[in-house]
């Protein structure tokens, strides 16, 4: 007896459900069906097919989210003034239609935040169009699966001396409920070095350390 049989398991995952880089599998509410098929030759000849009971799957919603950058270095220089511009852009990493709020929002003093606002046309400049955020109040636009809204931080590092780093953090988490994982948050980190010098960061991703160093120098 000769037998082949297909199954079909289906896991709607996030990569770790308080954040990560990987999309849930597939669209929520979507119907999977499968059934297995079974081939055996006969005894005075030919072959037979059996089919067995088909079985519907329902993708269920996962929530997920994601905040970017994770800066571990300085990715950026920054003059002592008032009035600095940083983004961080959140990305919906569910598979059903999100909104999210920026719950927390910390910077190293004596830095401080004048404003947070949704960069609702993604040019990363503060235009009057752009919404002022509440932190853990105002609601973004509710997202797409992989859809991202970036959030604008206007601080300023008035004073403070040459060399120092700046350190912004923002967390946010996602709003609808109903999500087989609950609720889904993440952190990212943005480093800011006050005046010049040169920043040792991987070329190629900045606001990672340097692939490696020579004589303390960043390549």
């Amino acid at each position: 007896l000769a037998s082949l049989f297909s199954f079909f398991i289906l896991a709607a995952f996030i990569m770790g459900g308080v954040g990560g880089t990987a999309l849930a599998a597939g669209s929520a509410g979507t119907s999977l069906s499968n059934q297995a098929v079974g081939s055996h030759d006969n005894p005075g000849g030919g072959s037979s097919t059996t089919l067995s009971n088909p079985v519907a799957l329902a993708i269920a919603a996962a929530a997920g989210i994601g905040v970017t950058p994770d800066d571990l270095v300085a990715s950026g220089s920054v003059a002592p003034t008032p009035g600095i511009l940083r983004r961080f852009l959140v990305t919906n990493l569910g598979n059903q239609d999100d909104s999210f709020r920026v719950t927390a929002l910390t910077i190293t003093a004596p830095a401080t935040v004048s404003g947070v606002f949704f960069d609702l046309n993604g040019d990363s400049v503060l235009d009057a169009a752009d919404p002022p955020v509440t932190v853990g109040a105002t609601a973004s636009p509710p997202l797409p699966p992989g859809g991202s809204l970036g959030v604008l931080v206007s601080y300023s590092a008035t004073g403070l001396p040459s060399g120092t780093q700046v350190v912004l953090g923002m967390s946010a988490e996602t709003l609808q409920p109903g999500s087989a994982n609950g609720l889904a948050s993440d952190v990212g980190t943005l480093r800011d070095q006050v005046g010049g010098g040169a920043l040792f960061s991987d070329p190629a991703n900045p606001g990672q350390p340097p692939l490696k160093t020579v004589n303390g120098a960043g390549h």
